[in-house]
């Protein structure tokens, strides 16, 4: 009984720590985290309420009060209706929650688990203002102003004088200021001269040539024409490309990946991923913010594309594989993306001598200290009281640790393909607490083969009159055992015991 009050505890602390605080964000506060009074009430339903006082404007979003977390970043796809379930995105790449209207004082309920959001409260107009905001005459980026005249938003003879102009158009909420949307090229990006260019949300920044110039945006046709007297140069930006970082992310990793570092030429290249026949997009952080690039085509290994904006629509690789493992390289200057098959030369020498076994689970508190492999890539780890717990497998492969698993139940003495990434939590088939099993891994065929340990034993009980003495498994006698794995030593004989 106390075994099981203990555990409680443990487990009621361990929910407790992982609970969620969900926060609305959006161009009504400027975006800013974690503000006490954008703070969701958990209801214990699965639904977090809020009562905003003040006026939401079009364009937010529901997170967990970070950027770092995908899988708590909630957005949408197009307008919700007020007093209607709206259907939510979860992931980076999600896209801002739009409105019809600005709706004052609204009564939010949110489920992340459903990934529903209701809205209700009173409704107003919005009037949406536009403005150019950029870096037009230094690296500073500053607003210029656009007026409106029948339906059309201009600005005229706005002097370029910086080599790395860039700028985008912002959507603003009149009545507030806030800014609902970011809008910028869907494709050619690069203005030399004068033409019209394609809009759409959160696309990308637009690249501009010194010269004097003037602008027409239509917001309703999404498109920007651009007249004037330029230098006729293709834009020559000076980046420094030292804190970028290149993150591919889909369905393989659950949309949390690692940042791999730019190379100082704008390259950079994300090695030895289980895409396979995932759907993925790459997240590209420049020091200051992220960009989701994503063309929507399908891939073919050794052939390079373009990858100049965002997409709903996300890439797969010809032919893959699952869990197949590829190198992505993109160019941050040509703005291409290219995907090769990992290891597609001769196959390296792997070094398993550097790579360790880690079994895990409550059966030890999930700490485990690792085993080493042996030279042809075989782990064993011998002894573990295992029973009826669930359990996980990860290695360390001489760089990074990889979690291996399977949803399937581990049957005895059979070999069990395991997949990356999964963070499965298995069991062994028929198996009852106290026994004790003998887990070995072949790296080089991703099998798992589970044996009972000949010496199992579940209770502990007296053979002779013979006095015991015990040992841990370091071989230093223990006067009084508590709950554990000790060995045995009655008389001549030796053996392994649980005792609880």
């Amino acid at each position: 009984m106390k075994k099981f009050y203990f555990l409680l505890v443990a487990m009621m602390v361990s929910i407790a720590a992982n609970a969620i605080d969900y926060y609305l964000i959006g161009g009504f506060n400027g975006w800013s985290l974690k503000q006490a009074n954008c703070k969701f009430t958990d209801q214990g339903d699965g639904t977090y309420v809020l009562d905003f006082n003040g006026t939401l404007t079009p364009g937010f979003k529901i997170n967990d009060g970070t950027w770092s977390n995908s899988n708590a970043n909630f957005g949408g796809n197009g307008n919700l209706t007020v007093g209607q379930v709206y259907n939510l995105t979860v992931g980076g790449s999600s896209g801002n929650i739009g409105l019809a209207a600005n709706i004052d004082n609204p009564h939010i309920v949110f489920n992340p688990t459903a990934k529903t959001l209701l809205i209700t409260g009173q409704e107003t107009e919005a009037e949406l203002i536009y403005g150019l905001w950029g870096a037009f005459t230094s690296g500073t980026w500053s607003a210029v102003d656009l007026t409106e005249a029948d339906g059309k938003w201009t600005a005229s003879d706005v002097e370029v004088t910086y080599a790395s102009a860039q700028f985008g158009i912002k959507e603003m909420d009149k009545a507030t200021g806030s800014q609902t949307n970011w809008i910028s090229a869907a494709g050619d990006n690069v203005i030399k001269e004068a033409g019209t260019f394609d809009l759409m949300i959160e696309g990308t920044n637009f690249s501009i040539a010194t010269g004097t110039w003037s602008f027409v945006f239509d917001p309703e046709a999404m498109t920007l024409t651009v007249s004037g007297e330029g230098s006729g140069e293709d834009p020559d930006p000076v980046v420094d490309y030292t804190g970028w970082y290149l993150n591919v992310q889909g369905e393989f990793n659950n949309y949390q990946p690692s940042g791999v570092a730019f190379n100082a030429d704008g390259t950079a290249v994300a090695t030895e991923l289980p895409i396979g026949t995932s759907v993925f997009e790459l997240k590209i952080w420049n020091g200051s913010a992220d960009s989701y690039l994503s063309n929507g085509k399908v891939l073919v290994p050794g052939e390079t594309y373009s990858i100049t904006g965002s997409s709903s629509t996300k890439m797969t690789i010809e032919g893959a594989t699952e869990d197949e493992e590829y190198d992505v390289y993109y160019d941050a200057v040509n703005k291409t993306i290219r995907v090769e098959k990992s290891n597609s030369g001769d196959d390296p020498e792997i070094d398993y001598t550097t790579w360790y076994l880690n079994v895990f689970g409550p059966f030890n508190g999930w700490t485990n200290n690792g085993v080493a492999f042996s030279a042809d890539g075989i782990g064993v780890h011998e002894s573990l009281p295992i029973g009826d717990s669930v359990f996980q497998v990860k290695i360390w492969n001489g760089k990074s640790d990889v979690v291996m698993g399977t949803d399937e139940v581990v049957e005895l003495d059979t070999p069990t393909l395991l997949k990356k990434n999964t963070g499965y939590e298995m069991k062994i088939a028929n198996a009852v607490e106290g026994d004790i099993y003998n887990v070995t891994y072949d790296a080089v065929n991703c099998m798992l083969t589970v044996t009972k340990d000949p010496s199992s034993i579940s209770v502990v009980e007296a053979e002779n009159n013979v006095p015991a003495v015990y040992y841990n498994l370091q071989g230093m006698e223990v006067a009084n055992p508590v709950n554990g794995l000790y060995i045995e030593k009655r008389g001549d004989k030796v053996r392994k015991v649980v005792i609880r």
